[in-house]
């Protein structure tokens, strides 16, 4: 078993489009349960295929699975918060968990290739489905299938860290990994309903209504709207011009996994309409000056990114 880990302050940095392996070659085989509340969380517990994330001033993470050995293996996962608990009467600190989400993640036939090397192997493969079996309004998952790398995007804003935990316990992989990336995001903060008592609006009928709409703005300024947000961009081959529709002068935040991708307003494989390059395992931030986003690579077949809208206009 291999892992690869960075020093907790280094990872609290959060630096914008650094991918973090936090495990590798995992095999934990027990079911998932929750942690009971902790005095001080650990970094991580390969025994127990646990990954702690500390969050810092950073208020969204993104998490990528892999694993082996073949295309459609399995395995779950939880996402578990770490809000701090003073015991002042102990005279002490502690933790304490809320499941943020869990689910199901399946693997897709794309391999790690080159970045194989500092996760796991080459031939192990990223996952592109992500199938949530329970989750709150702090998590969304973004699983386009298709072989496409999937991801989980989980609101930390109101907490000092997370845990990730993996376990393929009834399941068909043999072996999997966690890759992540911490952000700052325009507009990040917590989420979940807004119940208005005493005064507005005084039914609970009302009350849905608002707390639907709150929910809605917070999920836009957020950047989890609809309009051409957690968005995969595929790059079949060379040399090929694609198109997204996007929302005119909205800022997105673009990835790109496994090559270089070339972002315009008009036909990027022309140098002349290149307004900015996403490098391989890069992020940019990119304001969309039509409806219209231009993308191509000239690293190869099958390039993957994704793209999110991060703030509104």
């Amino acid at each position: 078993m291999t892992i690869l880990m960075q020093g907790v302050n280094h990872l609290a940095e959060g630096r914008k489009g650094i991918a973090h392996v936090g495990l590798s070659g995992n095999d934990y085989n027990t079911a998932l349960t929750m942690p009971s509340v902790i005095a001080n969380p650990p970094e991580i517990d390969t025994d127990t295929g646990l990954l702690m994330i500390p969050c810092g001033t950073n208020n969204l993470v993104k998490i990528m699975f892999s694993g082996s050995d073949n295309a459609d293996e399995t395995f779950t996962y939880q996402v578990i918060s770490g809000a701090p608990l003073d015991f002042k009467q102990e005279g002490g600190r502690g933790y304490i968990g809320e499941k943020i989400g869990e689910g199901v993640v399946t693997l897709g036939a794309t391999t790690l290739g080159a970045a194989g090397a500092f996760i796991e192997a080459s031939t192990s493969l990223w996952a592109d489905t992500i199938t949530e079996t329970g989750s709150n309004t702090l998590s969304r998952a973004v699983s386009p299938g298709n072989d496409e790398i999937a991801s989980l995007l989980i609101d930390v804003s109101q907490y000092h860290y997370i845990y990730v935990q993996v376990s393929r316990n009834g399941k068909t992989a043999a072996t999997m990994n966690v890759i992540y990336q911490l952000h700052t995001v325009a507009g990040g903060g917590a989420s979940g309903s807004l119940e208005i008592l005493d005064f507005g609006l005084a039914t609970s009928a009302l009350q849905t209504t608002g707390n639907t709409a709150v929910e809605a703005l917070q999920f836009l300024t957020r950047g989890k709207n609809t309009a051409a947000s957690g968005q995969a961009l595929n790059c079949v081959v060379n040399a090929t011009n694609y198109t997204l529709t996007v929302v005119d002068g909205g800022v997105y935040e673009i990835a790109a996994h496994n090559g270089r991708i070339y972002l315009g307003e008009a036909d990027s494989t022309s140098a002349a309409n290149r307004i900015k390059t996403v490098s391989a395992s890069g992020t940019v931030i990119y304001t969309a000056q039509s409806t219209t986003l231009h993308y191509s690579t000239d690293s190869g077949a099958d390039i993957l990114g994704n793209l999110w809208r991060v703030t509104m206009t």
